[in-house]
C-alpha cells in the first residue's frame, strides 16, 4: 500500500499512470482488503478529485478504468457519498477533447450504472446531458460504446426515464443517428440494442416513434433475408436480423397492445416466421422470443398462422440449442394461455416433447422452469388432453416447481396442477411425496387467495378420499414430517 501509495504521488506522469493501473487490476481480488483497512474512500476521492483532472490523457483515460473497478465498492457503503462526484466526474470526461478519454470515460460510465442500478436516478438529468453532447460529438468507434452506456442507462433506472423533460434531451440526437446511419453501417445493430432497452423503458413513452423504427427494423430484416436467399451474405447479416428482431420485441413489451396497427399496417408475420425457420440458432431465438411478446401484445395477428407456429415451436425443442429451445418453450405456453382450446389438437406432440424435457434433471436450470411453466399452462388450458400424461412427468414437474420463484408463471403452473389433479387424481399418487414438496414451496403471502382455497380444496379431497379407500396413511406417510407441518400451516391439512 504504501509504495503505491507513493507511486500514485510521483512527479513523473508515466509512474503516476501505472500506479493507478496496478490499483485497478489490484480491485478484482483485494477490494475487500483494502476496505477493511480504510485506504478505498482517501485512494477514491484522489483519483476523482486529482488525477481525472491530470495533464496527460493517458492518465486520465486510466483513472477512469480504475474508478470504475471500485464502483461496486461505492455504491454498497451506506450512503453512497461518494457516487455523485464519482458520476460527475466521469461524465467530465466522457465530453474530454481527447478521444481514447472518451471511451475509457464512456465505458467507465456504463459499468458504474450496473453498479448503481436504481441508485442512479438523481443522475439521470446530468447523464442525459452529456450523453445528448457525446452522440452529436463523437465518431464512429465512441460511438458504438456510447449506444452501450445509454442503452444500459435504459436497463438500470427502467420507467425513470420516461419523462417529458428526459424525452426531450435524449430522443432528437438519438432517432438523429438512427436516421441518419446507413443501413450497411457496422454501428447500426449497437444502435438497435440500444433503443431496444429505451423503448422498454419508456414505454407509451415511445409511441410517437415507433412507427417508422418498426416499418425500417421490418425492411432491415426483409432486406437481409433477400441478400442470404441470393447467396450474397453467408450469415454476416445474422446480427442485423437479430437486433432487428430484439428491437421489435422491445416495443411489442414496451408498447403493449399500441404495437397491434402496426402489425396490422404490414406484411411483417411471414417474414418473422422465415426467422423461425432460419439455418442460424441466433436468429431462431430472436424470432421465438419475438413470438412470445407479439402473443401478449397483438395475439389477433398471429391466430391465421397457429398451425404453423405450433409445428414450428415443436421443431425447436431441441435441447442441444438452449436459448432457442427455450425461448420456443416459453412461447408456447404463452401462446398456450392466449389461445387455449384452438391450439388443444397440437398438444398431445408438444406435451411429449415437453415431457422429455422435464425427465432431464442436468438440463439448463432456465429451461427446466420454463418447461415446467408451460406444462403448466397447457394443463390450465387444455386439462383432460395433458392430465392422461401426469404419471409422466409429476415428480420431476414438482421437484423444478418447488424450486421456482413465486410470481405470475408459478401461479399459472399450479392453476393447471389443480384442473388436472381434478382430470386424473389417479396420476398424482405415486409422486404425491413431490406435488406436497411443491405446494408447501409458496410463501402463502405471495399466492392468491383464490388458489390457495383451490389447492387446499384439492389436497381435502384426496384425504377423505384416500382415507375411504384405507391407502391416506400409506400414501401422506411418504411425506417428510417437516412438510406435513408446512401442509397444516399453509393449507390446514391435518395429518390425521
Amino acid at each position: 500500500r504504501g509504495l503505491l501509495h507513493n507511486k500514485l504521488q510521483d512527479t513523473d506522469w508515466r509512474v503516476q499512470e501505472s500506479a493507478v493501473l496496478a490499483m485497478g487490476a489490484l480491485a478484482e481480488g483485494c477490494k475487500e482488503g483494502l476496505s477493511q483497512r480504510g485506504y478505498l474512500p482517501d485512494f477514491i476521492a484522489f483519483l476523482i478529485n486529482q488525477l481525472l483532472n491530470a495533464e496527460k490523457p493517458l492518465v486520465r483515460s486510466i483513472t477512469c478504468w480504475t474508478l470504475s473497478r471500485y464502483s461496486e465498492w461505492v455504491c454498497e457503503q451506506q450512503p453512497a457519498a461518494m457516487l455523485e462526484p464519482l458520476v460527475m466526474g466521469i461524465l467530465k470526461c466522457c465530453v474530454d477533447g481527447n478521444k481514447k478519454v472518451q471511451e475509457a470515460a464512456c465505458s467507465a460510465i456504463a459499468t458504474i450504472e450496473e453498479a448503481g442500478q436504481r441508485l442512479m436516478a438523481p443522475f439521470i438529468p446530468a447523464v442525459l446531458q452529456c450523453f445528448a453532447q457525446a452522440l452529436q460529438t463523437y465518431q464512429q468507434r465512441n460511438l458504438i460504446i456510447m449506444y452501450d452506456a445509454c442503452g444500459t442507462l435504459a436497463d438500470v433506472v427502467g420507467s425513470e426515464l420516461n419523462r417529458p423533460e428526459y424525452l426531450a434531451v435524449l430522443m432528437p440526437p438519438l432517432i438523429g443517428k438512427w436516421e441518419s446511419i446507413a443501413d450497411d453501417d457496422r454501428s447500426l445493430s449497437p444502435l438497435l440494442e440500444c433503443l431496444s432497452s429505451v423503448v422498454i423503458a419508456l414505454g407509451q413513452g415511445f409511441a410517437q416513434y415507433a412507427p417508422p423504427v418498426f416499418a425500417r427494423c421490418t425492411r432491415l430484416i426483409d432486406m437481409a433475408l433477400n441478400k442470404q436467399r441470393a447467396g450474397l451474405e453467408e450469415g454476416t447479416e445474422n446480427d442485423l436480423i437479430v437486433c432487428s428482431l430484439d428491437l421489435i420485441s422491445g416495443m411489442a413489451e414496451g408498447l403493449g397492445s399500441s404495437i397491434e396497427s402496426l402489425v396490422a399496417q404490414t406484411s411483417s408475420l411471414p417474414l418473422f416466421l422465415d426467422c423461425c425457420q432460419h439455418w442460424a440458432p441466433d436468429v431462431r431465438q430472436s424470432a421465438f422470443a419475438l413470438m412470445g411478446d407479439l402473443c401478449k401484445s397483438a395475439g389477433p395477428h398471429l391466430q391465421p398462422y397457429l398451425p404453423t407456429i405450433m409445428s414450428l415451436l415443436q421443431q425447436n425443442i431441441d435441447p442441444d440449442y438452449v436459448s432457442v429451445c427455450n425461448n420456443a418453450t416459453w412461447a408456447m405456453g404463452l401462446l398456450a394461455m392466449r389461445f387455449g382450446p384452438e391450439i388443444e389438437s397440437a398438444v398431445p406432440e408438444l406435451i411429449t416433447a415437453l415431457i422429455n424435457l422435464m425427465g432431464r434433471p442436468k438440463l439448463n436450470p432456465a429451461l427446466l422452469q420454463n418447461t415446467a411453466i408451460t406444462i403448466g399452462r397447457f394443463g390450465l388450458m387444455c386439462p383432460d388432453t395433458v392430465a392422461a400424461a401426469l404419471p409422466q412427468f409429476v415428480a420431476p414437474w414438482c421437484t423444478v416447481l418447488a424450486k421456482m420463484k413465486d410470481d405470475t408463471e408459478k401461479e399459472h403452473a399450479f392453476r393447471g396442477m389443480a384442473k388436472m389433479a381434478l382430470v386424473n387424481p389417479q396420476g398424482c399418487l405415486d409422486a404425491f411425496e413431490y406435488l406436497c414438496e411443491a405446494l408447501a414451496s409458496w410463501d402463502m403471502a405471495k399466492m392468491p387467495q383464490d388458489l390457495r382455497d383451490q389447492l387446499g380444496q384439492m389436497l381435502a379431497w384426496f384425504k377423505q378420499n384416500l382415507q375411504q379407500a384405507g391407502a391416506w396413511e400409506t400414501i401422506y406417510g411418504r411425506v417428510p414430517q417437516p412438510l406435513q407441518e408446512a401442509l397444516m400451516n399453509k393449507y390446514s391439512l391435518s395429518p390425521v
